[in-house]
């Protein structure tokens, strides 16, 4: 019931290329990755395939920079597949990842605070019941914003974009797509956003 690989404070330039993480399915703790610790940062992470586990498949917590995080594909874990607190974490960019198969009501991306960019992401089976593609913000710790450029919202059967309270979401050139058995739900939910958020033309609904 622990994380599968796991870092603490103070780690620096750390790369991560083209391997798996496997789990187990057991206890709510055992994130796949999971980024701990103030002052850690610097990390490329790139080519992970993160499957199976009980908890979140990538997990960051807050006080944490500068990341580029490519090429992750999250898959099956029973938490979240991407878990993201951002709070004073500059330059945190998600760059062409995937949520494949997420647990009945949960989330493919939760970005709890703070600012992230997500570029060319997009979902690839969504389960039966996902609660939403992505959530923006987490009224119970905080606010975030997220920058979305050409993703694909596909699949979901309840939220495409959860925004929540004070949140803030801009979307270029993104398509919301649900899934072909959804009835009733909804491309873009957003409760009571700040004014900063934006949807630009170009995209699809």
């Amino acid at each position: 019931n622990q994380p599968i690989l796991r870092t603490v404070g103070l780690t620096r330039q750390l790369s991560l290329r083209n391997f798996k993480i496997s789990g187990t399915a057991a206890g709510a703790n055992q994130h796949g990755l999971y980024l701990q610790g103030d002052q850690s940062g610097l990390f490329e992470i790139n080519g992970l395939y993160i499957r199976v586990c009980g908890g979140d498949g990538l997990k960051i917590d807050s006080s944490d920079y500068s990341y580029v995080i490519e090429r992750v594909y999250s898959t099956g874990n029973l938490g979240y597949q991407f878990n993201i607190d951002a709070a004073n974490s500059p330059c945190i960019t998600l760059l062409n990842c995937y949520a494949g198969v997420v647990a009945t009501n949960s989330f493919g991306f939760m970005i709890q605070r703070g600012t992230v960019e997500m570029i060319g992401c997009n979902s690839l089976v969504v389960g039966t019941r996902p609660r939403s593609w992505l959530q923006v913000g987490n009224s119970a710790v905080g606010a975030a914003l997220v920058i979305a450029r050409n993703c694909n919202f596909e699949s979901f059967t309840k939220y495409g974009v959860f925004v929540d309270t004070s949140s803030n979401f801009q979307a270029y050139n993104c398509f919301f797509i649900p899934d072909a058995s959804a009835l009733l739900c909804q491309s873009l939910y957003m409760i009571d956003p700040t004014p900063i958020s934006y949807l630009d033309p170009s995209n699809f609904f």
